[in-house]
């Protein structure tokens, strides 16, 4: 399933922050977990986390290279 989301360029800025200090604080639960099924599910929204962060950051290349 494809959801697609359309932000103003101040909401995209804000989610990028969100999602990065998320994603550092993310690392510092993976080192921290002893669990392996959850480092797992952890390393899997890392990587999400990842795409959506690239998603963003080319949609926000596109504009300015565009607009």
């Amino acid at each position: 399933m494809t959801t697609q989301l359309t932000l103003e360029e101040q909401d995209r800025e804000l989610l990028t922050r969100i999602l990065t200090q998320y994603l550092g604080d993310l690392k510092m639960e993976i080192g921290d977990t002893d669990s392996r099924t959850m480092r797992a599910e952890m390393h899997k929204d890392e990587d999400a986390i990842k795409s959506m962060l690239e998603r963003l950051s080319s949609t926000s290349s596109a504009r300015t290279a565009g607009g």
